[in-house]
């Protein structure tokens, strides 16, 4: 569901600027300012969030993406009996996240489901409808959404599916909105030092930005300024996601 609001006018029950320790909207809804910024509504992961910080995506789990079908479904269900490879599944793990059928293609809106052990099997819920039937032991795989377990964003590393950015600090677990689009203040490496250059996860510093020096990187947004100092924080067009 995308939400659409103005200062000053009647906007999303909760601030962009803070953190709820309940969920207040969907995972990975979508709110668009008539400014231009774009955000999602995002869960923070096991640790905590700092304001302006890029953050990524919870890792994708193998054992997970390997997946069969318990039984089977038939067109119309809105719930699926999955079974996972040997790790664990904890509840609502992949709420906002999707179930996609290999063999199709087709992928549905994860709603809710609970916890599982490992090789066990659990009830997938889900937010539309199965289009084609999946057959018992039919191959899926889970899909988790980039805004339910957010973490900072690892210096250096280039293979991570980036989240946005808070604009409050936000506590471990917590619920919040990310920009993923449009101006936004965030901080900035020693290696963010060219103005209107595409930028990338800092090298050195957790959550920090540099300039792109190879095409093949993830981009972040485009530098509107650019100080080259570690701690700082400048201004950045976002480009995560619209």
């Amino acid at each position: 569901m995308s939400k659409q609001a103005a200062y000053g006018q009647v906007g999303p029950e909760q601030s962009i600027y803070a953190a709820s320790v309940s969920a207040l909207h969907t995972i990975g809804e979508k709110l668009m300012l008539n400014n231009g910024k774009v955000f999602y509504y995002a869960k923070a992961g096991a640790l905590a969030l700092a304001r302006g910080k890029v953050c990524k995506g919870p890792a994708t789990v193998a054992l997970h993406y390997a997946a069969t079908a318990q039984s089977a479904a038939v067109v119309g269900d809105r719930h699926v009996h999955v079974t996972v490879g040997a790790t664990a599944v904890t509840a609502n793990q992949y709420t906002g996240g999707h179930l996609l059928n290999k063999a199709t293609g087709e992928m549905y809106q994860i709603a809710k489901h609970p916890a599982c052990v490992a090789s066990g099997s659990l009830q997938i819920d889900l937010e539309e409808p199965v289009q084609t039937a999946i057959a018992a032991a039919g191959v899926l795989a889970l899909v988790l959404s980039r805004f339910n377990g957010t973490l900072v964003a690892a210096a250096g590393d280039i293979n991570q599916w980036l989240a946005g950015v808070p604009l409050c600090t936000v506590a471990a677990n917590y619920y919040y909105w990310s920009q993923t689009w449009g101006l936004c203040g965030v901080l900035t490496g020693t290696g963010d030092t060219t103005i209107y250059t595409d930028l990338r996860v800092d090298a050195a510093v957790d959550g920090a930005t540099e300039d792109i020096a190879l095409l093949t990187n993830q981009c972040i947004g485009i530098a509107i300024g650019a100080n080259g100092t570690a701690t700082y924080y400048d201004a950045v067009d976002l480009k995560i996601m619209p």
